[in-house]
């Protein structure tokens, strides 16, 4: 019988490893302190996109005429889901509207 064992993955540790491999972050610290440059970064990227005029985001689904339109009609006491099929727009974001 043969017996072949891996140095650098043993079987049995006395670390929770959740499997055979060994955690990738030895210190949290330093993992939380690396998402944090990350995160910082994103932001710098986001502020000099908006500057551009690149980073403008989702265009809004209704127009505002529609907008007035659709309060209108849901005032009147209209059926919800009918108006978001009618306006091509989810019940979710009629409901945005509407507040």
């Amino acid at each position: 019988m043969l017996n072949i064992q891996c140095a650098s993955f043993p079987r049995r540790t006395r670390k929770k490893t959740f499997g055979l491999y060994p955690p990738l972050v030895k210190d949290p610290r330093r993992a939380q302190f690396e998402r944090s440059l990350i995160k910082e970064r994103q932001r710098e990227g986001i502020a000099l996109a908006r500057a551009k005029g690149v980073y403008k985001g989702r265009k809004p689904a209704l127009d505002a005429e529609k907008i007035a339109k659709l309060r209108e009609q849901t005032a009147a006491g209209a059926n919800r889901t009918k108006l978001a099929k009618e306006f091509g727009i989810s019940r979710e974001t009629l409901y945005q509207y509407i507040r």
